[in-house]
């Protein structure tokens, strides 16, 4: 059609196609109102609802809350709670989604991540393995005077077992924060757990007697099981192997119904125990392998290295015992450190097999000399970075890291 008949065809199909897209952009527009509506009127009893599982140690509810809805949805004021309570319940991968668009946005003229957006990706960081990457963000200037991001630091170290490191971080964050009393009292048990690794068990149980008290008071029974197995551990140390029982005993009780990992430390400490009480029988190995294959479930791979640890110790297993030492990089970092400078003092006797184990085991002198293999260099790399830890897979940010 041509002339005027074709210019009024023409007006009304575009009046029509405007009046379509104005209904279907009011109805859309309705349909996220309502929507967004709905979930602000409940967002914060979500976070309430979250934090409740969180705090009584019920992880796989909590993860259950956090799968509700994608990483990538949700109002900003609101990311840093919901990355911190998915670190909490082994979801770092889930935290940094949440905050990876604040921290590293894509529009130069973005507002600037906040403080608590920085930590929180960096503490996602080194739950993932990438413990550099995480320590290079806490290090910032901008954070050199924040008690979270010092005290991230301390945890930082500790993932990799350095808690002699970690202890000067941690009471720089007791000193200066300005804490709720649980968090307060969680960092208080971080620390203790520090001080029973570097050996200063008074320090220790002054911390744990304290935060028991308050755990009492307060009904935090999660953190009141940490404290009873903490005391387990010192205990242990002490060489009180009967009293240690007692207290696991007690966070038994108390940890039974948690989902959380928890219980499984309980249980491999009454393990320990029980082997310095009455050796090694086949029901113990029995016991041994059964939580071994529980921890591998959980993904606890450092509770079958201490496993194995212990159980060399109790059998004078040379070989389990080069596993142990060779095998767990992560967990005798600080270790090889401290001994470096007498490795040269030692040397190999047949008579002094332990001297020469423990020379062997320590050496930081073995380089990964990839030059020397005529291969695929980031293949090499790669396989070397899976290959450092004979029991924790590697994380993808340690690869990455790698």
């Amino acid at each position: 059609m041509t002339g005027i008949g074709a210019k009024t065809e023409s007006y009304h199909r575009v009046i029509n196609l405007i009046r379509f897209l104005k209904g279907f952009t009011f109805t859309t527009h309705n349909r996220y109102v309502r929507m967004t509506s709905k979930l602000t009127f409940k967002w914060e009893d979500y976070l309430k609802t979250v934090e409740k599982s969180v705090v009584n140690g019920d992880h796989a509810q909590a993860r259950e809350l956090l799968n509700r809805f994608s990483p990538l949805f949700g109002p900003r004021h609101t990311a840093t709670e919901l990355a911190d309570y998915a670190i909490r319940v082994d979801r770092p991968i889930y935290a940094l989604k949440k905050l990876h668009k604040y921290v590293h946005p894509e529009n130069q003229f973005a507002t600037k991540p906040s403080e608590n957006e920085l930590i929180l990706y960096a503490t996602a960081l080194y739950h993932l393995g990438a413990v550099e990457n995480a320590q290079s963000i806490l290090k910032r200037n901008e954070l050199q005077n924040s008690p979270d991001a010092q005290y991230h630091l301390a945890r930082s170290f500790m993932h990799i077992w350095d808690y002699k490191s970690a202890i000067p971080f941690l009471k720089f964050y007791l000193d200066r924060a300005d804490l709720n009393d649980y968090r307060r009292l969680c960092a208080r048990v971080n620390i203790a757990a520090a001080f029973i690794v570097v050996g200063r068990l008074d320090e220790a149980e002054a911390e744990i007697i304290y935060v028991r008290s308050a755990c009492i008071d307060n009904n935090h029974q999660l953190l009141l099981g940490n404290c009873y197995e903490l005391l387990g551990q010192i205990y242990y140390f002490r060489g009180d192997y009967l009293e240690s029982l007692t207290q696991l005993k007690s966070a038994q009780d108390i940890l039974e119904n948690q989902s959380g990992r928890f219980l499984l430390f309980v249980k491999k400490w009454i393990i320990v125990n029980r082997l310095a009480l009455s050796g090694v029988s086949d029901s113990i190995i029995d016991e041994i392998n059964r939580l071994q294959k529980c921890a591998g479930e959980q993904e606890q791979w450092n509770t079958i290295r201490d496993l194995d640890y212990f159980l060399a110790r109790a059998t004078s297993d040379l070989s389990l015992h080069a596993k142990v030492r060779m095998g767990s990089n992560k967990h005798f970092l600080q270790c090889r450190k401290d001994t470096s400078e007498r490795i040269h003092e030692l040397r190999w006797r047949p008579q002094m097999i332990g001297v020469a184990v423990e020379q062997l085991t320590q050496s930081t002198e073995f380089e990964f000399d990839i030059l020397n293999y005529k291969c695929n260099p980031m293949l090499t790399t790669t396989f070397y970075a899976l290959t450092t830890d004979l029991y924790d897979p590697a994380k993808l940010g340690f690869i990455f890291g790698r």
